[in-house]
């Protein structure tokens, strides 16, 4: 289950600090909407990306969000809208529900490699990571 907190401004927080969780906590920002912050700077998940020649920042997250959305819950992706930084990517929408979902889909990329797999496959086939 999700966290809903409210956070006084996103840019006043250090995207690398414990502010702002790896993608487990929908964040509410004013003048912005519901918002997830996804990264993963695990040593074991950056020599994953690393011998799949990805960089592991916002622009992978971005793709392989896209790409697993796209496989698993394609109308999920017309609610949602992505801000890739280079080490995380910010996943807003006007729906808590859509960040949910995408919240499920992190996990399961965070955990199962094979999911992971399939979605770096989608994602190099769609042209969506660096």
């Amino acid at each position: 289950m999700s966290r809903i907190i409210n956070t006084p401004a996103l840019d006043q927080l250090d995207a690398m600090s414990e502010e702002i969780p790896v993608g487990n906590v929908i964040t509410n920002v004013p003048g912005l909407g519901h918002s997830l912050c996804v990264y993963d700077h695990r040593p074991e998940t950056l020599e994953f990306m690393e011998k799949n020649a990805l960089q592991g920042g916002g622009p992978t997250w971005m793709g392989l969000i896209t790409a697993a959305l796209q496989l698993e819950s394609p109308p999920t992706l017309a609610a949602i809208a992505f801000d890739d930084e280079a080490d995380e990517v910010l996943v807003t929408s006007s729906s808590t529900a859509a960040l949910n979902v995408v919240q499920s889909y992190v996990s399961i990329l965070m955990t199962d490699s094979d999911f992971m797999e399939s979605c770096i496959a989608k994602a190099r086939q769609g042209g969506y990571l660096e």
